[in-house]
């Protein structure tokens, strides 16, 4: 989904906002943020990560791939291809593209920042899931339990099946290590009222 800012102007450039959604869930779970950042002046963006929604959830918001396909290190590909297409934009100021993602949105969002330095302008993270490869280790993936030691091809997690390329790709990561990388701004929320986070951002 792509929205425009509300005072859009044809031979305009406009800053870019693009949002990635959290674990098992898609583009829709964003769009009241992108509705926000569009009024604010922004070129707003969401998407459905590849994979990367629950199994019962409807076709329509869904994107291609199996969620046996999917990882963190896929989604930031996903991201990084939204990245590229965002900035191909003729609307969209190149130099001016900020991230903002939530729980595994988030984690992916900074990794991607941290890939692309200062193509990104800013990032923030909502109660990024920087936790995945801390679960990884111990076993208990998105609230699944099965052995770190002798891991399973697929891992059942109730209402998605992920595989033992999810664990192996996260489980050796430092994850604050790897987002140290990213120098540009960042704000970081963490918040048990998510109408307050809403409000807040």
């Amino acid at each position: 989904m792509q929205y425009f800012p509300v005072d859009y102007e044809e031979n305009k450039k406009y800053p870019a906002m693009i949002m990635s959604h959290g674990f098992t869930g898609n583009y829709t779970d964003s769009m009241v943020f992108c509705e926000e950042f569009a009024k604010m002046g922004y070129a707003a963006f969401c998407f459905s990560f590849c994979g990367g929604t629950a199994t019962d959830t409807d076709e329509s918001v869904k994107s291609e791939g199996k969620t046996t396909e999917m990882s963190v290190l896929t989604e930031v590909e996903d991201l990084l291809a939204v990245k590229n297409y965002v900035q191909s934009q003729s609307f969209v100021d190149e130099k001016r593209i900020s991230l903002m993602g939530f729980s595994q949105g988030g984690f992916v969002s900074g990794l991607t920042a941290a890939r692309c330095g200062d193509e990104i302008e800013k990032l923030i993270m909502i109660y990024p899931a920087l936790c995945i490869p801390d679960d990884a280790r111990g076993g208990r993936l998105a609230g699944a339990s099965y052995d770190a030691k002798a891991v399973p091809d697929i891992i059942d997690c109730g209402n998605i099946l992920i595989s033992k390329k999810y664990h192996d790709d996260i489980v050796e990561m430092d994850p604050y290590l790897e987002l140290s990388a990213y120098q540009g701004p960042v704000l970081l929320i963490q918040g048990m009222d998510l109408m307050q986070i809403s409000r807040a951002v």
